[in-house]
C-alpha cells in the first residue's frame, strides 16, 4: 500500500492504508490474495534452495501429490506435535498477528497506543522467547557462496 503524506505542522508524518481492510478478518477475496502471495514466495525459496531446476520442480511435484493424501496430514499433525516444532509454529502465529495488528504503521514495531513499559516488557517476552527456543544453529553454509 503506497503512503499517503499528511501535513502535522511543520513535519510530514505517513499515514499508510491497511493492507486488507480495516477489519480483523480480510474480505475472501483479499485472503486468496495473502494466501496466494505466500504460497509463491514459498515456491520461490524452492527454486531458489534446490540443487537444480529439476530438483524444484521433483520438490513441488512431491508436495502437490502429497497435499492430496491423508497420509500427509498424520504425518504434519506428528510433526507439528513435536514441542520444538509447536513452540515454533506458536511464535510465527504470534507475529503474524502483530504484523497484522500492526498493518495501518509503516512497520509492525512501531510503538503503539500502550505504555512504554508494557511495549518493554513485551519486546523482552518475545525477545527472549525467540533466544531460548531458536535452537541450535547449524553450520551451513551461507547461501550465496553456491554461485
Amino acid at each position: 500500500a503506497a503512503p499517503a503524506r499528511k501535513r502535522t505542522g511543520d513535519s510530514m508524518r505517513f499515514r499508510l492504508r491497511a493492507p486488507g481492510g480495516t477489519g480483523w478478518i480480510p474480505a475472501p477475496g483479499v485472503a486468496l490474495r495473502i494466501l496466494a502471495t505466500f504460497l509463491f514466495v514459498c515456491a520461490g525459496w524452492i527454486f531458489f534452495r534446490a540443487e537444480t531446476l529439476a530438483d524444484a520442480w521433483t520438490i513441488l511435484a512431491t508436495i502437490g501429490g502429497d497435499a492430496a493424501s491423508l497420509d500427509f496430514y498424520r504425518r504434519l499433525a506428528e510433526l507439528a506435535a513435536i514441542p520444538q516444532v509447536s513452540r515454533g509454529l506458536g511464535l510465527i502465529a504470534f507475529l503474524v498477528v502483530l504484523e497484522w495488528a500492526q498493518r495501518h504503521r509503516e512497520h509492525p514495531l512501531e510503538p503503539g497506543p500502550w505504555p512504554q513499559p508494557l511495549q518493554w516488557v513485551i519486546g523482552s517476552v518475545v525477545f527472549w522467547f525467540m533466544v531460548e527456543h531458536a535452537g541450535r544453529v547449524h553450520d551451513n553454509p551461507f547461501i550465496y557462496f553456491q554461485f
